[in-house]
């Protein structure tokens, strides 16, 4: 599978899970940042991930990229910073079959 191919039904993906689905999608885009997928829904990507292109999720620590399901955003001293996760890094996983480790 070519990487626009891959593109295509990642971004797909992506706007079934966005309530933002008049958002651009290019591969700078940020998928909680900018499309606001987080908790359950990061966690059905990420599965859909493995089962459609074979990525081990094994070790995926998805709220390094987003607040967790049923966590809040909110710390003790604010707004909790989480790591990037763009539709590049989703492409890249696809092509090396491992979640982004960051």
């Amino acid at each position: 599978m070519s990487r626009e191919e891959a593109r295509d039904r990642v971004v797909a993906k992506l706007r079934e899970l966005t309530f933002l689905k008049d958002k651009p999608i290019a591969d700078d885009t940020e998928v909680y940042a900018d499309l606001a997928i987080d908790g359950d829904d990061l966690e059905d990507l990420a599965l859909w991930m493995a089962r459609t292109f074979g990525v081990d999720v094994s070790r995926a620590e998805l709220g390094r990229f987003a607040p967790e399901a049923g966590k809040p955003a909110l710390g003790w001293f604010g707004l909790r910073a989480y790591k990037s996760l763009t539709v590049a890094d989703l492409l890249d996983a696809v092509e090396t079959k491992r979640w982004p480790a960051r």
